[in-house]
């Protein structure tokens, strides 16, 4: 640190430095790599992407660093595919975005401000735009402990369900089992587990699916699906101790 504050400029002592510092003086850090790319002459290599990206991930338009990693665009995409990159530099600006579009004191979302700028300087569609406020609004509200939001807004962005992922839905699924208590969007979360399941059985979304049905009082699927998931567990060698419970219990 000494060196760098005496004015060392040596390219490979400032990204080691960069590296070394990254996760215990952030600041520091970013001034570090800062001056790494102002006196880097050679072209941009996957270590020098790698570099941006980390400092970057879940940062603003206003992190210093963000300027290097738009001003060179030419150079990273030479090393870095043009649609990871368009879409690394989607995710920062939805961050900068949301965080202007939500008061944390009075805890209301300007839903406007959000969705225009989205669709100015992202590569969002409207309904994109749309479907991706919906899931931040629920994770607030799962959040926030305010689970009637949370199930309103879940129905809406899982009416149509057939592009997620197994884990995605095993995910909202799971929330519903803990956190809904009504029957009929309890049956609209069986739907999805019943999907997670077909794109990708395992243990723990047979689990889920169990418990589902436990909940609705359908004790037969309970059971059934109990069953299989112990097994399936079994030969993952997982542990399946809350299932045999379940199962107990039937």
């Amino acid at each position: 640190k000494q060196k760098f504050e005496n004015g060392e400029k040596n390219p490979e002592f400032l990204k080691k430095l960069a590296g070394l510092t990254m996760y215990n003086d952030a600041a520091f850090s970013g001034k570090v790599i800062e001056k790494y790319f102002e006196v880097k002459k050679t072209a941009f290599d996957k270590e020098d992407v790698g570099l941006l990206l980390t400092v970057l991930n879940n940062q603003t338009t206003d992190n210093p660093i963000y300027k290097i990693f738009a001003a060179k665009k030419v150079e990273i995409t030479k090393v870095f595919p043009m649609e990871q990159y368009t879409k690394f530099d989607d995710n920062i600006k939805i961050t900068t975005i949301l965080k202007k579009s939500y008061n944390k004191e009075t805890k209301v979302w300007n839903d406007t401000y959000f969705l225009s700028e989205i669709q100015k300087n992202t590569t969002k569609t409207p309904q994109e735009a749309q479907l991706l406020l919906s899931k931040i609004k629920a994770s607030s509200a799962l959040k926030d402990k305010d689970f009637a939001t949370y199930e309103k807004l879940m129905l809406e962005v899982y009416k149509d369900y057939s592009a997620a992922s197994s884990s995605e839905l095993n995910s909202v699924a799971w929330n519903f089992f803990e956190k809904v208590s009504n029957k009929s969007s309890l049956e609209t979360a069986i739907k999805w587990s019943q999907d997670s399941v077909k794109k990708d059985e395992n243990y723990a979304n047979v689990d889920t699916l169990a418990n589902l049905y436990n909940k609705i009082g359908d004790k037969k699927n309970a059971k059934l699906f109990a069953e299989k998931s112990i097994e399936l567990a079994k030969k993952s060698g997982e542990d399946s101790t809350d299932t045999e419970k379940l199962l107990n219990s039937l």
